[in-house]
């Protein structure tokens, strides 16, 4: 009875223990489809862990008019191999389920299960596979560079081996044109347009045990975008500088948007090869290629600037070298920032020092203002006078000592202290019009003339003398005035 009780308790147990891992495993199912009708297509089942060593594993599957369940043992792992006729079955989607159980005594237990979706068609299965400087194009990817030949290539998806013998025709057409047939089509395109590329497939091949061969058809498109790689670009600006300038340039370059870019600063004395397989870290994106590159170095010599750009059609970055150049200057003052000022203090200083000396010169003559009233003036006086005579009058009146005529009445012999009271009078005289139309000195002149020099004398000139003037001034008809007289 005891030993009954402990085999139930053992099963229960294991029962628990068996769900407990069944839900905690989980079977990988895969398939090489989709697959042609007539093709044979194969699933795998697989058990990656558990601790198991030998499983049966149960495929069914949801293909109508055909067998759905079968079994294989083969440890933790499984494959099937089926093949579905095009005569009796229908192309479309299907589901594999697998599950794995393990042998308990007299039972099975669930151990694992898993599933997959494949596919089942009457057309032929393949792509179309673009390429381009050796390197493939992604099937997702419709972008493509143009002035370059770009290869078109049908890949055929047949992992049975079904075409092995089958004769095949491949016939491509480039939008709508002339079909060409060939086993590959190749093309260099120039414009950026998007294009289409379609191909027709045609092979026969030979059923098994039988001489007759059956006609299998594939239609394949490929939408393609040729866009313009980066071949060029042109940098403006000053790459000679002196030291303290800012580097600034204007970088632009061809090629269809939208671009990324950056730039690196290197030593003048790295090499090409150095900054060939640069890229960006964390590159700017614009749609329009031009854009300004602003830098400071705060050394003297030769700098490396690698300006490095991409677009969408670019396998590698395109790197553009420009080395700049900083060039220290002495600091020399100017000639005429030293000779101006000098110059000008110089100048001044003269025209203070001879304002100045002018100034004491004049305080020092002895100024007489004398009133002529001797209305009877020539006609000379009279005469409009050209710009030189008024120069030469005017000069004549500021240097009253230079080029004056010879005046009879000069007392500079008899008395000499006279001579600039004298040569003032004189001047006032002949400007005033002192001298008579006749040219000979006013009466007026005269009478003043000889009262200032018999002062000087202390009034001892004989009033026979001071007489007589006064009378000559009579006798000439003209009467002197009563201070003079």
């Amino acid at each position: 009875m005891k030993s009954v009780r402990s085999s139930c308790e053992l099963f229960t147990a294991s029962a628990l223990l068996l769900a407990v891992v069944t839900r905690a495993l989980e079977l990988n199912v895969t398939n090489d489809g989709p697959a042609i009708l007539d093709s044979t297509i194969t699933f795998m089942a697989k058990l990656e862990s558990g601790g198991y060593t030998d499983l049966y594993f149960q495929f069914r599957h949801n293909v109508p008019h055909a067998k759905q369940e079968y079994w294989i043992e083969n440890g933790t792992m499984a494959s099937l191999a089926l093949t579905f006729e095009s005569s009796r079955h229908p192309s479309g989607d299907y589901v594999m389920e697998v599950t794995a159980y393990e042998s308990y005594f007299f039972s099975k237990h669930k151990v694992a299960f898993g599933k997959c979706r494949f596919t089942l068609t009457r057309d032929i299965v393949g792509r179309i596979v673009v390429s381009q400087d050796n390197r493939t194009l992604p099937n997702d990817r419709l972008i493509l560079a143009t002035n370059r030949t770009t290869n078109f290539t049908f890949e055929l998806h047949d992992p049975s081996g079904y075409f092995n013998k089958s004769v095949n025709s491949l016939s491509w057409k480039l939008d709508y044109g002339h079909s060409v047939y060939a086993p590959y089509l190749e093309k260099n395109f120039t414009d950026t347009r998007q294009h289409t590329v379609y191909l027709v497939v045609v092979a026969l091949v030979s059923r098994p045990n039988s001489t007759s061969q059956v006609v299998k058809v594939g239609s394949f498109t490929r939408d393609v975008a040729p866009k313009d790689p980066i071949t060029s670009v042109s940098v403006e600006g000053n790459v000679w500088l002196r030291h303290g300038d800012v580097v600034s340039l204007q970088v632009s370059c061809n090629g269809s948007a939208p671009y990324n870019y950056c730039w690196k600063y290197f030593p003048g004395n790295t090499t090409s090869n150095s900054t060939a397989n640069l890229t960006c870290e964390e590159p700017i994106s614009t749609n329009m290629c031009r854009f300004p590159l602003v830098h400071y170095f705060p050394q003297d010599g030769p700098h490396l600037i690698a300006i490095i750009l991409s677009n969408v059609v670019q396998s590698r970055p395109f790197v553009k070298n420009i080395e700049v150049h900083i060039y220290d200057v002495s600091h020399k003052g100017l000639l005429s920032m030293i000779i101006l000022p000098i110059t000008c203090s110089l100048l001044a200083i003269v025209i203070i020092v001879t304002g100045a000396a002018y100034h004491v010169h004049t305080r020092s003559h002895l100024h007489v203002e004398v009133a002529d009233f001797d209305f009877q003036r020539g006609d000379h006086e009279l005469t409009e006078r050209t710009f030189w005579e008024h120069l030469l009058s005017a000069w004549r009146d500021a240097f009253p000592g230079c080029m004056r005529p010879h005046d009879p009445y000069d007392t500079d012999d008899e008395h000499p202290e006279f001579g600039n009271a004298k040569n003032d009078l004189g001047g006032d005289a002949e400007r005033s019009g002192g001298r008579s139309s006749g040219g000979e000195t006013s009466p007026f002149v005269k009478n003043v003339a000889l009262r200032l020099r018999d002062e000087a004398d202390g009034g001892d000139a004989p009033p026979s003398e001071r007489k007589e003037a006064a009378v000559g001034g009579s006798a000439n008809g003209t009467e002197s005035p009563p201070f003079v007289k």
